[in-house]
């Protein structure tokens, strides 16, 4: 493991207001929704999002910029009534169908200033290469700084730094890791934007996929390393202290599995750390992925690792973790999906003893039985729990759409701490027609208010998704834009 200081390089940034096009839908008390859009026959897509205490909602996501064929990023605040305040992109300047610029993270510092993490690609001597990329706008939406890291001492010069993660604390620190040209790389910034370390895991290949932090200061990175003796793919989880320094590395692996991804990471008050994901089992002809959740002690040391086999074994039937968290009470929840007779899938929730790992409960969810056919197609993205212990998951969830075929929608179901399904809620942006909704991320707060966002098809006309935002407070309360032609019967299946 080395690190290395951060290359910073003054590069061409452009920040630009966009107009919002589309209008705010009429606010209750209890909850609002809005749908953003360039207002151009191209996709958008809400994909981070980060909520205060206040009601202050802030999100961000990717605009496919029609003419040029590539991706801006996109930064939407909202007010505690669901008002739009501000809307800001950010262009690398890169406009080719290659030029993805697209956000990993976003979040408030205590004083209300918003932080973006993200990749952004370039145009270098003849090359083209992604660097990661901080952003700081202050409550009003006023640009404060941009910061830029672009590695150039590893396998290729100026190779890949393709952040796929951040996280901010109050203070307004920012760290993003991500994949850097074959390695792990982890970089802080402190609230005035100064580089305070770059952090690289260097080995024969790894891709970092997740990082959360500790209010000690702490960054807490997973992903997915090669391992040096069988070649195979292991979780590789780092623990870094607030000066950089790695304080421990540990990894998980088992004979009797092979290409063990993690996709989320979390850590408690009390340093101990919870990471979930898939571990292929079987042959290379017929693999199957099984959710494996692993929780490590505040020293390093593998406290215990559950693997969820699911309804079958045939190479078919897929189960993932897509999101970690610990409750109130220490216990490991984590969210994804299952896979069903038939191929259908469920979202998957379960809840882990916090100590010995012990499963407290799982519980499938779907509103569409699964059949033969298959078409029931549920994934839970996002989970968040509140100082209560309500559990909410956040995904894509299929409803019967009037008895006429399957409609994608905005799911979002409320657990309590034991299991029970407290209520469902579905969001759909037309619900006269049956195009693809799915909440890709959400932010819960301690009492309950819940945000979410992701992509929405509001019109006939567009075949494209907009950025579709949606606020309960509270968490439990009376739909907004629920779909009308669901068949008002709710199942859920647990085993």
């Amino acid at each position: 493991m080395r690190q290395n200081r951060a290359v910073r390089r003054t590069l061409p940034v452009l920040l630009i207001t966009a107009v919002a096009l589309a209008t705010a839908a009429t606010v209750s008390a209890a909850e609002w929704s809005d749908i953003w859009s360039l207002g151009t026959p191209r996709p958008e897509e809400g994909t981070e999002i980060a909520m205060r205490d206040n009601g202050e909602v802030v999100v961000a996501g990717w605009a496919e910029i029609d003419g040029r064929g590539d991706n801006d990023i996109v930064v939407i605040k909202y007010g505690s009534d669901g008002s739009r305040e501000w809307v800001h992109m950010y262009d690398a300047g890169l406009h080719n169908a290659l030029g993805y610029d697209e956000p990993v993270g976003v979040g408030f510092d205590a004083s209300g200033n918003v932080y973006v993490g993200g990749k952004a690609r370039f145009q270098r001597s003849g090359t083209q290469d992604y660097d990661y990329v901080a952003i700081k706008l202050d409550p009003d939406g006023i640009h404060q700084w941009t910061r830029l890291h672009d590695y150039a001492g590893g396998r290729s010069d100026h190779g890949d730094d393709t952040a796929t993660d951040m996280t901010v604390d109050a203070a307004g620190n920012v760290w993003i890791t991500g994949d850097s040209d074959g390695d792990f790389l982890t970089v802080k910034w402190d609230a005035s934007g100064t580089e305070l370390w770059a952090a690289r895991w260097d080995t024969t290949r790894s891709l970092a996929t997740a990082i959360t932090h500790d209010g000690a200061g702490a960054a807490y990175v997973t992903g997915y390393s090669q391992n040096p003796t069988t070649a195979e793919w292991d979780y590789l989880t780092i623990k870094y202290d607030a000066t950089g320094t790695e304080a421990w590395t540990a990894r998980h692996t088992d004979a009797s599995e092979h290409e063990f991804k993690p996709w989320d990471i979390a850590a408690d008050a009390n340093g101990n750390v919870a990471v979930t994901g898939h571990g292929c089992v079987g042959d290379l002809t017929t693999p199957w992925w099984d959710a494996l959740t692993v929780r490590y002690t505040a020293s390093g040391v593998k406290s215990w690792a559950r693997t969820y086999t699911g309804t079958g074994h045939d190479g078919t039937f897929h189960d993932e973790g897509y999101a970690v968290a610990f409750d109130p009470d220490g216990d490991v929840v984590i969210a994804g999906f299952a896979t069903m007779d038939g191929n259908g899938t469920d979202y998957l929730v379960i809840q882990y003893n916090g100590s010995s790992g012990t499963q407290r409960w799982v519980k499938h969810y779907s509103q569409v039985p699964d059949d033969a056919d298959g078409d029931s197609l549920d994934y839970a993205y996002d989970l968040g729990i509140d100082a209560a212990g309500q559990i909410h998951v956040v995904g894509r969830l299929v409803i019967d759409w009037g008895g006429m075929g399957r409609d994608d929608t905005y799911g979002i179901v409320t657990y309590s701490n034991t299991g029970t399904v407290l209520q469902t809620r579905t969001f759909d942006a037309n619900p006269a027609l049956p195009f693809i909704d799915e909440a890709l991320a959400g932010a819960v707060t301690g009492a309950g208010d819940l945000a979410v966002t992701g992509a929405a098809s509001p019109a006939q006309t567009d075949p494209f998704p907009d950025i579709g935002t949606t606020v309960v407070y509270n968490g439990l309360g009376a739909c907004l834009f629920c779909d009308g032609f669901e068949s008002g019967t709710t199942s859920a299946w647990s085993n």
